[in-house]
Order: C-alpha cells, then structure tokens, then sequence
C-alpha cells in the first residue's frame, strides 16, 4: 500500500510541474515508448487523460501548437541548436535529448523526421518524458529552465538547420570519422572549397562543418567556421578543393577509401549541351495563369507611383487567383492555385483596412509573410523560399516591393541586380509558379521617351522580367497598361476603383492602347500645335493657362520637347518651333 501511494505522491509532482508548463500528458505502456493498447490519447482532454493513469505506466508529452521538441539523438548535436535558442527545457533520452520549445508568432513548424541524428516533433507528435523508463534509461530533467519561445524567424532557422542535417547526413557523418587530429585543419579548407565549387550556399555549409566538428569533438570549431566564411568571400579562381582534399583523404585512408568519400559529395558543377532539337520536343509549354498577364512560371512586375493603387491591385489579384475568380471582372483565371505575399511595405493593420474595403471573403489559400525583414538578397531567405514552395506549391508569390526586399543590393547597379533576378527567374521555373514583384517610378523624371524609362533602378529589372504592367492614374480612372511582353501581344485596360454598397470594387475594361497613350507626348503635340496656330513663341505661363493638361504635365512635355528637338528655348520660360529650312532660302 505505502509502495502504491508512494508512486502516485512522486508522479503527481510530474504532473504539477508539466501542468504549470501548459503541457499535455499521457500515459504510455510500462517500460514502453508506446501508447497503452486502446487508448485514444489525441482525442481525450488533458484532465480526462491525467485520469487513465495506471501504476507503472511511462509518461509521454502530448505535442500541441504553439509548443514543438527538437528529438536530438546525436548528443554531440545539442550545441548546434543551444547556439541559437539559449536556454530551454532540455531532457536526457536513451540517445539524446529532447528539447523543448514554444513558436510565439503565428508561424507553427513541420514536423521532420528524414534524418536519423536529428528530427523535429511538431502537433499531432508525442514526446517520451520522465519520469519514464524505457531499456533500463529513465528520462530526466537536465535543464527545468523556461521553455524559450521564438519568433518566426528562428523557428525557421531551426526548421532549415534540421533540413540541411538530413539533406547532407551521409557526409556529416562520414567525414566526422576521418575528422582526426592532425589531418582535420587541411580536410576543412579543402572541404570548405569543395562544397562552395559546388554551389552549397554559405549557410548551408556551415551547417554541414558544424555538425562534422561537433561530432568530431574538434576544439578548434570557431577556426574552422571563420575559414569557412573567408573561402565564401574569396573568388572561386583562388579557392583550393578537389584535388587538395583527395589528396589528403587519401595520404591516410588510402586511395580507395578517399574515392569512397568522394562519392557521397555533391557533384562539381557541370553544365549540360543539349541538342536544340531535344530542348524544343521536350520545352515546358507557355502556359497562363491569367491569360497575357500572368504567365504559370515567370517573373512580372508590377510598377507604379506611390499611392497609385499597386497594392490594392496585388490583392484583388492574389484573391482571384486563390478563389477562381475573374481579374478586373473581364480576365478569368485559367489556374487558380495558392498564393503567397510577401510584404516589407505594409503592417498587418493596413492589409486588415484593405481585406474590409474590398470585402474579401472566403481568404482561403492566401497566405502572408509581413514585416520579416524577408531579404531577397540573402541565399538564407532564398533557400527557405524554396523550401517553402516545395512543401506547399504556391501558383503566384507577390513581394511587395522590390526597394524594401533587398538590403545589399544596389539597385542602380546591373551586376547586383542581375545577381538577384536570374536566380528568382530560375525558382521560378524549378517550382512551376510565377513571381510578381511590386516596383516604383522614378521621382522627378524630367522627361522619358518611353514609359519603360520611367522604371526606378537598373534597366535589368526590366530586362529579365518576362512581363513588365505600368500602372497610372488617368483622369478619373487608372491604366494599366503591358510596356513589356516577352510572350505575346501587349494590352492596355482602363480601370475603375469603384465604392458600391461600403464595397470596393476593383473592375476594368480593355481598351486600345493609342487612346490612352503617354500624357506627357499628349501634352507635347498640343503644345507644338499651339505654337505652330499661334505663328509666334508661346510663354510657359501662356501654355500652363491655355492647355487642358495639368502643370507638372506641361513642364514635363516641354522637357521632353526640348530634348528631343520638337520645340526650341528661345529665353527664360519662352518656347517656339525649331526654324524651318525655307526661312533661309
């Protein structure tokens, strides 16, 4: 009797202790990593589960959103993600631990069991907790600190941290092995270089030498990472690798063995010549989310002044295109599909103004990354992108906008930029959706022959996009207009931003493109015809007063007119035709 209540007196302060963590247990079978035969512990509350308790029985944790575990088998692993979360709740397992951690945003991790070192328990997941016993190890407390909880952007990290160590496992621990004192400095710079020849983003491969000098037990790891960061800085032409590092592997593992290892590394870059005639037969057909507009795989961008309505547009679009719907009212949607926003413009409370004002019902398949300082000049945010489109295969990804997604990146600067653009256009098509990147016009542009022009940045941007759409505002209503179209013909419609019942009503019409030409040409014939009427210079006063076309208009058709020597400066704010060849003759 005092055996039995002595049980339940020890288990009960268990219990204490998860329930003032906010954390659901269960029972398992005794002496068992398995739940008790019968036993619907994904169903019952957690008070009605505390009550099927059993002596003897193990003690499992229900894993429930916001909370996740780090299942880390490898015990020399744990530095790798105490590195970046600090203190947390850590348990001691047969072979690892467990680490426990809460998501504090709305983010919410995938579970991830590929890799046999390392796996991330997520909802619907239990987790073996003391003060259970399994094969004579009973779990325990290590750290009873708080559980730490992270932000979106953390999680992720760890998310992609797990996703490299199972991507790169066979080579973590392969070379871990022959990581040995003596040869390990030379295997690191050679490795360094082997995997950077190769296209492993930096990241990336610090994950993959991090895990090799953790399990390795080299006390020199801070080195080994500082080197790793300089081969990335270097140019490819100055960075040792291949032959280097099978020369070493093979001055003390023979040469057969260093083959072995050279095997389960990633493939040298290569590039493949193929017949033409072979690319045509087997070229992925031109298809079309929205026909003409929004190609299935490519890269548009949207531009426009500020204030015109470009986000606005974005979000009726990212709508139609999740919900089936018809673009504008006159454009349906071929494929719908997911959508994904990515926005480092505007906070969560302007998309809630927006979503009102457009009365935007059912937001199914839209999903948003606001304010993440997401980067599209970091190989980090690249990759995660990545990720994120295989797991979850958006049709349409929308960044909003170009100026506040990239922080190293010159925009004015066509290396940069092409650096960027070529590696989107590339995801782009790997993953089958279509990349829409909101941009702005330069300000204060005196003049621009074409409306292309007028397009802030590099003539890159407008170079790689496969789809360039202007949109302006035109009297009472707004073009938008294709300047660039690498797919087939250009359209222009007009469109009205209309308020019906507290509803705003975004629809449009298409119309042909010579009606709604530039207002700046506009402006420039009606000057020249004013002056050719008037048979005398005109003052800019005079023709700011006489024209039907706003001032800032004017200025600018003057500006464009003189550079393109349609009219002549004859004096200050005084303009004329250029002389015609008979008045000398």
């Amino acid at each position: 009797m005092e055996e039995v209540l002595g049980y339940w007196i020890k288990l009960d302060d268990f219990f204490n202790f998860y329930r003032s963590l906010n954390l659901t247990v269960f029972p398992l079978a005794p002496r068992s990593k398995e739940p008790r035969e019968g036993l619907r512990w994904k169903d019952l509350s957690k008070e009605e589960l505390l009550t099927v308790f059993e002596k003897g029985d193990n003690l499992a944790v229900r894993i429930e959103k916001p909370f996740f575990v780090i299942d880390c088998d490898e015990k020399k692993l744990l530095r790798l993600f105490l590195d970046e979360v600090g203190q947390t709740l850590i348990v001691e397992t047969r072979r690892g631990y467990h680490l426990y951690l809460k998501s504090k945003g709305n983010y919410y991790p995938k579970a991830n069991l590929q890799s046999k070192c390392v796996q991330l328990l997520a909802a619907t997941r239990y987790a073996v907790a003391p003060p259970s016993v399994v094969d004579g190890h009973q779990y325990r407390f290590i750290s009873k600190g708080p559980i730490a909880e992270l932000d979106e952007s953390k999680v992720r990290l760890l998310e992609t941290i797990i996703e490299f160590i199972a991507k790169h496992e066979k080579i973590i621990l392969e070379f871990s092995r022959v990581w040995t004192e003596g040869h390990r400095h030379n295997l690191s710079l050679w490795l360094n270089g082997a995997l950077r020849k190769t296209g492993i983003p930096k990241f990336e491969a610090g994950v993959i030498v991090k895990s090799i000098c953790l399990l390795a037990d080299d006390p020199e790891i801070t080195d080994r990472l500082r080197a790793l960061h300089d081969t990335f800085m270097k140019p490819l032409s100055e960075i040792a690798a291949w032959s280097k590092l099978k020369e070493e592997l093979s001055s003390f593992l023979g040469p057969d063995e260093a083959e072995g290892l050279f095997k389960i590394l990633p493939q040298k870059f290569n590039i493949e010549v193929r017949p033409l005639s072979e690319v045509v037969a087997e070229a992925r057909p031109i298809d079309w989310i929205i026909e003409g507009l929004i190609p299935k795989y490519g890269f548009v961008i949207l531009a426009g002044k500020a204030g015109v309505g470009k986000s606005f547009l974005s979000l009726h679009l990212a709508h139609c295109v999740a919900s089936g719907g018809s673009f504008l009212g006159v454009l349906p949607v071929a494929v719908s599909g997911k959508v994904l926003l990515i926005d480092n413009e505007n906070y969560p409370g302007i998309y809630k103004q927006r979503v009102e004002a457009l009365k935007l019902n059912p937001l199914d398949d839209i999903d948003v990354v606001v304010m993440e300082n997401f980067s599209l000049d970091h190989d980090r945010c690249l990759n995660w992108l990545e990720g994120v489109l295989g797991e979850n295969r958006y049709r349409l990804i929308i960044f909003d906008a170009w100026t506040n997604l990239v922080s190293k990146t010159d925009e004015n600067k066509a290396t940069d930029v092409s650096r960027v653009l070529s590696r989107l256009r590339k995801i782009s098509y790997d993953h089958e959706c279509c990349f829409v990147l909101i941009h702005h016009l330069r300000k204060n542009l005196p003049f621009a022959v074409e409306a292309k022009d007028e397009i802030r940045g590099s003539s890159v941007l407008v170079n790689e996009a496969d789809i360039v759409l202007l949109l302006q505002s035109f009297k009472d209503s707004k073009i938008l207009k294709t300047i660039k179209q690498r797919y087939g013909e250009e359209q222009t419609f007009e469109i009205q931003f209309e308020k019906s019942d507290e509803k705003l009503l975004i629809k449009g019409k298409p119309v042909v493109f010579e009606d709604f030409q530039s207002e700046v040409v506009k402006a420039l014939e009606a000057i020249a015809e004013y002056i050719e009427a008037k048979g005398n210079p005109a003052t800019r006063r005079e023709l700011i007063e006489s024209l039907p076309f706003p001032e800032g208009t004017l200025k600018r058709a003057l500006n464009l007119g003189v550079n393109l020597g349609r009219i002549v400066r004859t004096g200050r704010g005084i303009y004329a035709l250029p002389a015609k060849l008979e008045q000398f003759v």
